[in-house]
């Protein structure tokens, strides 16, 4: 749109302030009404639905034998002492026979689940023998004969994992909340406490809802205080504060009609819609104040701010650009994280382009702010102006940091971890914690053994096999082919040990506890590999495969953060022909785009010296940024796009002395309101706001110190 024409349609709007500001009322109110319905969903498995290989083997486990991922996992400990001691083994008893009576519980997984070998109808701790031994033998016998015993008890005899399985057509909160009067009030002598995947997300979806009432209003706050601060006026305040609220406002007003869960991606979208409406009214506020002259103010505001809302609209898209990206991941927790981001970003610069002019009509400003803030920049735009005079130096060094930069980015490698999304120190962590200390998992790969000849039912040759398998996970006294095969027996005919037998009892599964890992699966992987090549070694890999949810989450990381940097390449091609658009010279568009992606190979680099990898967060949060740390450029490379037409020197120097100033206020502010993620309570956000905040100094520098010089090479 020409400046003439987006002039006038200001014009036209003001003019008509009481229809206009009736109408934003309006629609504000109905995104309030909207708002109330938000709610918080986590669903890990989100980020793998597709088509590959891994996952679909993984969904195929789950359809022929049992939706392992479901499994509500808890930890019954003694509260002193073991299970072994007073009448804490009839008490565990008398809380599993609760735990199957809760509405929504199938069936419960637990050591009193384990069959005798001798009668696999019978429990072995019911068995004659069981009853012969004093408690304490009873449990180290169970625990050191039974291979899948040994993996639900601790060493100690202190606690043990009970599985609890959710019926058909009981959610797994419907499942969690019937059994949360028995954490609350456990039987005198043990402690019952959640500690699965389940667990986990209902965790995040909490802490993400708490985060969200306070680290957006105080992320509001910081942003109002630092505008106070740097303009020394309420009214600053007031007209660069109440257009991104109107914006955020909306969006959460359009997700909650909409009925769109927030998930522990999206706790980013509204600190970023937040910081990045406000940076586009400092843009605006500067321009306006600038143009007041004392003469024929109203036009000149209007015409300042038909030159600066192209601008700030080009920023708005670059981000929206860069959260469309994610949808090249092909998962759907990343298609609402793009989605939510990108229709975010329009409704806030509407709010911006609608309000800003209304509230700066209607509250107007003294003479002179502007000038106020100037003195605090000049030692930076001198030393700007100085290397901008410099041009040849500047592609130099801008040319040897990309490529020290992109050596080191190349060298990088990825991890994944469930617990990054976790809240510190909630008491599912906690419980985790334990977990690893007594040798307990609340989390597990299943083996998969295919049957030797293809008949229902166990044969010699395929009680050889699961003999085999088990010696390899268990250990070399777990392969009784006797005891296996009756236990794979029983497990065809009882709701409690059938999940370990395929529907057509044509394959088994023997389960493996692992922990929940914080070290990018370090040990699964491990584990895995391991597995894999002992099985291939004895001539078993066409019969014996290894599945699991975490196992199929680290192997598909790789390919979903590859997806990410495919889009954030491509990112850089669209945002590189906006540019183009805006400015009308392919010439600038791609000087313009080395100082955009330095910063980001900047992160990549301290994420590489400082020995971190590269997290599906952090990748996430490149992404992004670039779209943020590009806005810079937009506004500098705008300005000298204004600049009355003289020496090319003396435009770049005229662009700098307008663009510079709102570019580094802007960082401080977007500084401030990033800040406040690093206190939520999800090391993912923190994560998040730390690499953007990075970037967003860096960009700075290198639009302000390094953009200058480019375009003067450039179009000498």
């Amino acid at each position: 749109m020409r400046l003439p024409d987006l002039a006038r349609l200001l014009r036209a709007w003001q003019a008509h302030r009481r229809i206009a500001i009736l109408a934003l009322a309006l629609v504000t109110l109905a995104a309030a009404f909207g708002a109330i319905r938000v709610r918080a969903e986590i669903d890990m498995a989100a980020l793998l639905h597709g088509n590959s290989p891994n996952y679909m083997a993984w969904s195929e486990v789950e359809r022929r034998f049992a939706p392992f991922s479901r499994d509500e996992v808890y930890v019954v400990a003694a509260d002193k002492g073991t299970l072994a001691e007073g009448d804490r083994l009839a008490a565990l008893e008398d809380l599993l026979i609760e735990l199957n009576l809760s509405p929504g519980v199938a069936a419960t997984l637990s050591i009193f689940s384990m069959p005798d070998a001798a009668d696999p109808g019978r429990a072995w701790l019911k068995s004659a023998t069981a009853r012969g031994l004093d408690v304490a033998a009873r449990l180290a016998t169970l625990r050191a004969e039974n291979p899948t015993a040994a993996e639900m008890i601790s060493v100690d005899l202190a606690a043990t994992l009970v599985l609890v399985m959710p019926a058909p057509g009981y959610s797994n909160a419907e499942v969690a909340a019937a059994i949360a009067p028995m954490v609350a009030l456990p039987p005198q002598g043990l402690t019952l406490r959640p500690a699965g995947l389940g667990e986990m997300q209902r965790t995040i979806a909490f802490g993400l809802i708490r985060d969200q009432i306070w680290l957006t209003p105080a992320s509001v706050t910081i942003c109002l205080l630092i505008t106070f601060w740097l303009f020394g006026s309420w009214r600053a305040a007031v007209i660069c504060g109440l257009p991104p609220l109107v914006g955020l406002s909306w969006f959460f007003g359009w997700i909650g009609w909409a009925g769109i869960a927030m998930d522990q991606f999206m706790a980013v979208v509204p600190t970023v819609l937040i910081v990045l409406s406000f940076s586009d009214c400092i843009h605006l506020y500067h321009a306006s104040v600038a143009a007041e002259t004392g003469r024929d103010d109203a036009e000149a505001v209007v015409q300042a701010q038909a030159q600066t809302l192209p601008a700030a609209f080009m920023t708005s898209l670059t981000t929206a650009v860069a959260f469309l990206s994610l949808l090249m991941v092909q998962a759907p927790a990343l298609s609402n994280l793009s989605m939510a981001g990108a229709v975010g970003m329009a409704l806030t610069f509407v709010a911006v382009a609608l309000a800003f002019p209304l509230l700066f009509t209607a509250l107007g400003t003294r003479h002179g702010e502007l000038r106020r803030t100037l003195p605090r920049f000049a030692l930076a735009l001198g030393a700007a102006k100085a290397a901008a005079g410099h041009p040849r130096r500047v592609v130099l060094a801008t040319l040897v940091l990309a490529a020290a930069l992109l050596a080191m980015e190349s060298r990088i490698t990825t991890s994944f971890s469930l617990t990054e999304y976790l809240p510190r120190k909630t008491d599912v962590g906690l419980t985790l914690d334990d977990l690893g200390r007594l040798g307990l998992a609340s989390d597990s790969l299943q083996v998969i053994i295919d049957d030797t000849d293809g008949v229902a039912g166990i044969s010699a040759a395929d009680k050889a096999l699961l003999a085999t398998v088990a010696a390899e996970l268990y250990g070399p006294g777990a392969g009784n082919a006797d005891a296996l095969a009756a236990w794979a027996e029983s497990g065809a005919g009882t709701p409690l040990l059938r999940r370990f037998v395929a529907e057509d009892r044509l394959s088994y599964a023997l389960p493996l506890a692992m922990a929940v890992e914080s070290d990018g699966g370090a040990q699964l992987k491990a584990t895995h590999a391991r597995l894999s090549a002992r099985f291939a070694e004895l001539g078993l890999a066409d019969k014996v495969a290894v599945r699991g949810f975490s196992l199929v989450m680290i192997e598909e990381l790789p390919g979903l953060i590859g997806k990410l940097r495919l889009g954030f390449y491509l990112s850089i091609l669209a945002i590189t022909g906006l540019i183009w658009l805006l400015l009308g010279s392919a010439r600038l568009a791609l000087v313009s785009v080395l100082p955009n992606v330095i910063p980001i190979l900047c992160v990549d680099a301290w994420l590489y010296l400082s020995g971190q990898q590269v997290s599906l967060t952090s990748a996430i949060a490149t992404t992004v940024a670039f779209g943020i740390a590009v806005d810079n450029s937009i506004h500098l490379l705008n300005r000298f796009r204004l600049a009355p037409p003289g020496p090319l020197a003396a435009r770049v120097t005229l662009a700098l002395a307008h663009a510079a100033p709102p570019i580094i206020t802007t960082t401080v502010l977007l500084l401030g309101g990033f800040s406040v993620v690093l206190l939520s309570s999800m090391p993912s956000v923190a994560t998040f706001g730390i690499l953007v905040g990075l970037a967003l100094v860096l960009a700075m520098v290198s639009s302000v110190f390094l953009l200058p010089g480019l375009v003067r090479w450039s179009l000498k």
